[in-house]
């Protein structure tokens, strides 16, 4: 699904400066399978936010990639200069940002038992976007906070819908 919910919000909130952090929540439903996933995004700024949904057919996408690829999307719509919270419930994405980005650069983009890095082009987009502002990277339960409950029950949805989906073209195969 394309981001045509989302208009760029740099021609709104234009002041990075203003004292108030944007926030980014992001937010994935994994099936794998024959469907692939969801991943859903808020971003806000004081009152006003903005939604993305994108659904990726892809079975062999990981929730991991799909959080990273929402967090990619959203991240355009921040100003740079910005301070902003990256707020996901997926620790993999927060770690890899703060922890291991570091060390995944000085050992040649390998992992410490010798093997590539997963997601290693998304991880590098997120550092360019995150060098451009000051970033706060969040892991929390979508329970704690409502905007990361809100995306995630939009990527639920998505999925629902293509789990029908998938199962109504399987059953015109039949016919």
């Amino acid at each position: 699904m394309n981001m045509t919910t989302l208009r760029n919000l740099t021609d709104v909130w234009t002041d990075p400066t203003s004292g108030e952090p944007f926030e980014i929540f992001a937010a994935a439903s994994f099936a794998g399978g024959t469907i692939g996933g969801a991943v859903a995004t808020v971003v806000s700024h004081g009152e006003d936010f903005e939604q993305g949904l994108h659904w990726f057919p892809d079975p062999t996408t990981s929730a991991n990639a799909l959080v990273l690829e929402g967090i990619k999307r959203a991240f355009p719509l921040v100003p740079e200069g910005s301070r902003v919270r990256v707020v996901v419930n997926n620790e993999y994405v927060v770690r890899a940002m703060t922890e291991w980005l570091p060390k995944w650069r000085g050992n040649g983009w390998r992992t410490n038992d010798g093997k590539p890095v997963a997601n290693q082009s998304l991880l590098l987009v997120l550092d360019r976007y995150a060098a451009e502002r000051d970033v706060e990277w969040v892991f929390a339960q979508r329970d704690d906070e409502p905007h990361l409950a809100k995306a995630y029950t939009r990527a639920s949805g998505r999925l629902a819908g293509a789990r029908k989906w998938a199962r109504g073209r399987s059953e015109d195969k039949e016919d």
